[in-house]
C-alpha cells in the first residue's frame, strides 16, 4: 500500500491496505492509512482541478467542483482525525490536529476540548496554550486568555515565531 501511494496509484494502494485490513481488522494503523489514501487523493484531485482554474478562470463547473471537493475533504478531515482520535487516544497529536481542524470550522468547544488533551505531551504544550487562548479570545474571556498566553511562553527559552505570535495575541488581547 505505501509503494503505491508513493507512485500516487489510489486505488491499488486502497485495494492493498482493504487486503491487509481483512487479515487483521483491529489494526488503527492500517484504517488511518487508508484514511490516508482518500486525503492523498483528495488533496492531488484540488490540485489539478487550481491548474485547470488557472488555465479555465471563467469555468463555473470547475469552481463549482472545487468548491464542493473543498467541502467533502474538510469535512472528511474531521471525520478521520475523530476516529484517529477514538482509535488512539493517548495520541497527542491526533488531539492537536484534530484541534486545528474544529478551531478552523468553527467549532471553538470542540477544539478546546482537543487542545486541553494536548497540552499534556510537552511537545505540544506550547502552541496548544496558544490556541486554547485564541479559542478564549473568539469567546470573549479575555482575562482567562491573557492568562492562558501567560502560560503558553512560561519555558520559552529563545524568540521563534511561535513566540512571537503568543506575544502579538497577547498584545491585541
Amino acid at each position: 500500500g505505501d509503494l503505491y501511494m508513493q507512485k500516487r496509484r489510489f486505488k491499488s494502494a486502497e485495494e492493498a491496505y482493504q487486503g491487509a485490513r481483512k487479515m487483521d481488522s483491529t489494526n488503527t494503523l492500517i484504517r488511518a492509512k487508508l484514511g490516508d489514501v482518500k486525503l492523498v487523493f483528495m488533496e492531488t484531485r484540488m490540485a489539478q482541478l487550481k491548474e485547470e482554474i488557472a488555465t479555465n478562470p471563467d469555468d463555473a463547473g470547475i469552481t463549482g467542483k472545487m468548491a464542493d471537493l473543498q467541502k467533502t475533504y474538510k469535512d472528511f478531515r474531521i471525520r478521520e482525525y475523530r476516529q484517529r482520535v477514538q482509535d488512539q487516544p493517548t495520541n497527542m497529536e491526533f488531539h492537536f490536529t484534530l484541534g486545528r481542524l474544529l478551531f478552523e470550522d468553527d467549532d471553538i468547544d470542540g477544539a478546546m476540548a482537543m487542545y486541553q488533551k494536548a497540552i499534556t505531551d510537552p511537545r505540544y504544550r506550547m502552541t496548544a496554550n496558544h490556541m486554547i487562548g485564541k479559542c478564549l479570545v473568539s469567546k470573549q474571556m479575555y482575562d482567562r486568555a491573557v492568562n492562558t498566553f501567560n502560560r503558553a511562553l512560561e519555558g520559552a527559552g529563545i524568540m521563534n515565531t511561535t513566540v512571537k505570535a503568543i506575544y502579538y495575541d497577547l498584545g491585541q488581547t
